[in-house]
């Protein structure tokens, strides 16, 4: 995008080389100069002139007003006794405008010129120099309420949903569907020229109402604040005729982003805070955690927040993750544990102390990401190994009875106490930006991390880091499974020499004959047998790792039984997911185990393969 600075030197400097010549030739003893030939001019003459930039601020319809800086050249004079001194000097001004922006600039007109003031500068600008809005963070709420006002003042007054088809008439616009693009990642379009919105029917069918309502909204944000840049755009350029909204917006530092990045951003962002305004939808939530806590008999949030994210989301006709993210935007922290989908599914609620996470961090990670982990930090590494944790509902959990359970399909899961103690028996992890994104942008927590999932999911990562919390959390660990550490070390202590053998003990141990470990393990029974009398005999390191999960082995028993074999584990990707399912899927049957495997796009071990 091109700048009103440019636009200004190229179509401008004329009319304001004018309006400076005839301002410093009419008060030339009122120019703050210094110069040591002459104190105060009787006369000054404009030699050149130089732009230096614009301030632009926003004014009603289509008028803007801004201020020309300019750096000037000037001869001034002074006559004493008939001796004429003359000097050469430079002098900033402040040149105040006017002008109509719409289909091309009109009435230009220069208002007033002083000497330039850094400080009275400083602040002056609300447009870019590409005619953007500038908005902080902190404005968001007050934009929304503006625009409501202005559009939808009865949101203001009760908590309602929008009428976003009365929001488009009133403004004045036309709304159509259309085909936008053919992979469906464009899901609005504003035609500045037609003042028309198109929305993609495609785009929604894949997603919720919620995101046509959210979509709508979000255009009209773009013709309410952004039709100055694009008529600027359009000064420059005739063929420009849209603003298009794609599904994911790319991720950079904010110190790199566009003109268009930041109106991208304003329309992401105060869209849903039109939809659900603050006031308003802080009295909605409040009145709704009273009822369900009533229905429920409960007086914690956490047990009712779930309910809430999704009649909040109903009321006001918007997605359960937009409602979720409002939710937190209003300081309902708990908020943050609901509802969270990973890997294709949503994980249990699970609330936690107030400030025990901060900003960038989470319990909750995608599989790949603790695969990574595992795999990566020695730290973490060394703790599952030990059998202190194990990775179940998405999260890091201390494996103790108090925490973790195996659940009715026989899968391990995290206690109603350990969900409403996340903060007492789960590692934290930092999510942090791809080195591709960048780590400096500011609103990176609320527009990557709690849509994590889908495209958004390629934009973070979890990161373990043995932080004074995680440090705490596992010398709790310790204490705990204390117990089974030492049960542990007595089994290695008992076991024999060789791995036919230790095979052996452990079915005895477990009560498992070789038909049952076949079924567990889905391997025949004759080649367990074999494995037991002759090592040398399908003993690869598939069949190994199904007869560990058939014996569900903990991580210590399970490498100590490989190392027997004479087999090892080599830094493959293969080979790093079965040490994975060894640490983490061990109390998993074997189906369960092929299921994760094939998620990470391997092939099933045991008969599945």
């Amino acid at each position: 995008m091109q700048n009103f600075t440019e636009y200004i030197k190229k179509h401008y400097n004329n009319a304001i080389w004018k309006a400076a010549s005839a301002h410093i030739e009419g008060n030339p003893s009122q120019l703050e100069l210094r110069s040591n030939l002459v104190d105060i001019p009787d006369e000054a003459e404009l030699s050149d002139i130089n732009i230096q930039f614009v301030n632009v601020r926003d004014a009603e319809s289509t008028g803007i007003e801004f201020v020309v800086v300019v750096e000037a050249e000037i001869e001034i004079a002074k006559t004493v006794c008939g001796n004429r001194k003359v000097d050469g000097v430079l002098q900033w001004f402040d040149i105040s405008c006017t002008a109509d922006l719409d289909n091309g600039l009109h009435r230009f007109s220069v208002r007033e010129i002083s000497v330039y003031s850094k400080i009275k500068q400083k602040n002056q600008a609300e447009l870019s120099n590409e005619l953007v809005p500038i908005i902080s963070t902190n404005q968001l709420d007050c934009e929304a309420e503006i625009f409501l006002e202005k559009y939808y003042p009865e949101a203001l007054s009760t908590p309602t949903p929008v009428d976003v088809f009365a929001v488009v008439e009133r403004m004045g616009l036309t709304l159509r569907e259309e085909k936008l693009s053919g992979d469906s990642t464009i899901f609005g379009q504003i035609r500045f020229a037609e003042k028309t919105i198109l929305y993609d029917p495609d785009v929604f069918f894949m997603r919720s109402l919620g995101s046509v309502r959210n979509t709508i909204i979000h255009e009209c944000v773009h013709w309410e604040k952004h039709k100055k840049a694009f008529e600027l755009q359009r000064l420059l350029n005739e063929h420009t005729t849209t603003l298009s909204c794609r599904v994911a917006m790319e991720k950079k530092p904010k110190h790199k982003w566009t003109s268009a990045d930041h109106m991208e951003w304003q329309a992401n962002r105060i869209a849903p805070k039109i939809l659900m305004p603050f006031k308003q939808t802080h009295i909605k939530v409040e009145n709704l955690i009273q009822a369900h806590t009533l229905l429920m008999g409960s007086d914690k949030i956490s047990d009712v927040i779930e309910s809430v994210i999704k009649e909040l989301a109903e009321f006001f006709d918007i997605s359960k993750q937009a409602a979720k993210i409002r939710m937190i935007d209003l300081g309902y922290e708990e908020a943050a544990g609901a509802l969270t989908f990973l890997d294709g599914r949503y994980i249990a609620t699970h609330v936690w102390e107030k400030g025990a996470l901060q900003k960038n961090q989470t319990f909750a990670i995608r599989a790949q990401d603790a695969i990574i982990q595992y795999a990566t930090n020695l730290n973490l590494r060394q703790m599952v190994d030990a059998g202190k944790y194990v990775y179940a509902d998405a999260r890091y959990c201390i494996n103790d009875p108090k925490y973790v359970r195996v659940g009715d399909n026989g899968r391990a899961e995290l206690t109603d106490y350990a969900n409403t103690h996340a903060d007492e028996c789960c590692l934290v992890f930092d999510l942090e930006s791809k080195p591709n994104i960048g780590k400096d942008n500011s609103d990176f927590y609320t527009e990557c991390i709690l849509y994590r999932d889908g495209k958004a999911a390629s934009s973070v990562e979890a990161r373990y880091v043995h932080s004074e919390q995680n440090q705490a959390v596992d010398a709790r660990a310790d204490g705990l499974c204390l117990g089974s550490i030492q049960a542990t070390n007595e089994i290695l202590c008992s076991l024999p020499s060789t791995f036919g053998e230790t095979l052996k003990t452990h079915m005895d141990r477990l009560g498992l004959t070789l038909e049952k470990l076949g079924e567990r393990s889905l391997l025949h029974s004759k080649t367990i047998q074999r494995m037991r009398n002759n090592m040398e005999h399908d003993a690869d390191i598939k069949s190994l790792v199904a007869i560990c999960i058939g014996l569900q082995l903990n991580s210590i028993l399970s490498m100590d039984l490989i190392r027997k074999s004479g087999r090892s584990f080599v830094p493959t990707n293969e080979h790093i997911a079965y040490q994975f399912l060894l640490a983490h899927y061990y109390q998993n049957s074997i189906y369960d185990c092929n299921e994760e495997l094939r998620k990470m796009g391997l092939p099933p071990i045991g008969r599945e393969q």
